[in-house]
């Protein structure tokens, strides 16, 4: 006797009982349409690479350029992570409605302190990429003012954009039956990235213009926005869930960021291969989000069957799971071929010259060999965490996101290497 997502399927002499067939290739169908549909939003990462690779012709310039690219993505998408994992299961667990006014008081304690998280964990990471950056010489004293001022004006004015947008997916996906799990986070995530990517591109070329205007703008909003954290923490100090969230969340996302700051290192180490091959550049975004949402999506579907209370350990949740796991990598599959596919497209439009073979080859590859580290990852993240007493929601998503973001970018390497590119 096995059991998939609270199903028990009792295997007899002559097959499986019929009804419980059904239900589980029901499942397996259900999971496959919301994998691949998170999955082809992941797509538009392609146009974040594209956004960024426009500064190619500056990167010999300006290396810190693509020394903050990833610690932006990944913090943004570590907090991202934190909202997205917390309202599936808050969700689920009736302690917040699906509508905006008039919510419970733990959903206005959740979004008092993802904004506060944002501002206090991206002034931190902007100064240690900084640091990592200067300490293998890829960066200068100069460079400053870059590494703490735009990762922080960024994060800002993306979360001020994409938070009514985070909770209008995860409304709309419940009310109509769908699992907010599966979706929030994928959906939200690239969304993130080519939101984060687009002020990225508009700071950059503001700081490089060099004018007062650009530094008023920029101290403008962070000081609004430092006003507005401290009359949070004022207003919601006392509240349990937003200590919590900020006490588990605030460190759990400061330190997983590392990685993204460790790839913004190793990024801006090899700019002169990314400057011979731009497919890679444009393929990095979504390369990264599809391997960090796969892992994420199984991690939050876990966080919530432990809310729920049908998994209890690693073994409960990969044999409650194993149905979800199978359907999210025959999509995975399919839909990193679409990316190489669809990269190669990109780049032929805009008069970038690369191979349709090697695009495709180094998407799948890096799914094959990525895949399987995330998941176990995720589903251990989620067991260790709850016997230890903390909430999964606040470490699963951001540490199982940043780990992803570096394993991808050493996979990509590896890749590279492998086909003689390095």
């Amino acid at each position: 006797m096995a059991t998939f997502q609270g199903y028990v399927v009792e295997v007899v002499c002559h097959g499986a009982k019929e009804t419980n067939f059904y239900q589980v290739t029901s499942k397996f169908l259900s999971v496959l349409f919301q994998a691949a549909l998170f999955l082809a939003f992941d797509a538009g990462g392609l146009f974040s690479g594209r956004l960024i690779a426009i500064f190619s012709s500056l990167l010999a310039i300006y290396p810190w350029i693509l020394g903050i690219f990833p610690p932006i993505l990944t913090i943004r998408g570590d907090i991202s992570g934190i909202l997205s994992g917390k309202l599936g299961t808050m969700l689920h667990t009736g302690q917040i409605k699906t509508c905006f006014r008039r919510n419970t008081d733990d959903f206005y304690n959740l979004i008092s302190a993802i904004l506060v998280l944002t501002l206090v964990d991206t002034l931190g990471i902007g100064f240690i990429s900084f640091l990592m950056n200067l300490f293998v010489s890829q960066a200068a004293l100069p460079d400053l003012p870059f590494y703490i001022f735009i990762p922080t004006v960024v994060c800002l004015e993306a979360v001020a954009f994409t938070l009514p947008i985070t909770l209008a997916v995860a409304f709309e996906s419940f009310k109509r039956g769908l699992d907010p799990d599966l979706l929030v986070y994928p959906v939200m995530s690239t969304l993130n990235d080519v939101i984060v990517t687009f002020f990225l591109v508009v700071n950059i070329y503001l700081v490089l213009s060099f004018t007062l205007a650009t530094l008023a703008f920029n101290m403008i909003v962070c000081s609004l926005f430092i006003l507005t954290a401290l009359l949070m923490i004022k207003r919601f100090s006392r509240e349990e869930l937003f200590k919590r969230t900020l006490k588990e969340g605030g460190p759990v996302v400061f330190f997983s960021s590392l990685f993204g700051s460790f790839n913004g290192m190793i990024l801006a180490r090899f700019r002169g291969v990314i400057e011979g091959n731009l497919g890679v550049l444009i393929l990095y975004p979504v390369l990264i989000d599809a391997l960090g949402d796969i892992g994420s999506a199984t991690g939050s579907m876990a966080t919530t069957k432990i809310a729920l209370g049908y998994v209890s350990s690693f073994k409960s949740a990969v044999k409650t799971l194993f149905v979800d796991l199978s359907a999210v990598e025959a999509a995975a599959f399919f839909m990193h071929a679409i990316y190489g596919s669809i990269g190669f497209l990109l780049s032929v439009y805009t008069n970038l010259t690369v191979k349709l073979g090697f695009m495709v080859k180094v998407a799948v590859t890096c799914n094959l060999l990525g895949f399987a580290f995330a998941t176990l990852l995720s589903l251990s993240m989620a067991v260790l965490t709850f016997k230890r007493g903390l909430d999964p929601d606040n470490f699963v998503i951001p540490v199982v996101a940043s780990v992803s973001d570096s394993m991808a970018t050493f996979i990509l390497i590896a890749i590279l290497k492998m086909y003689g590119v390095l």
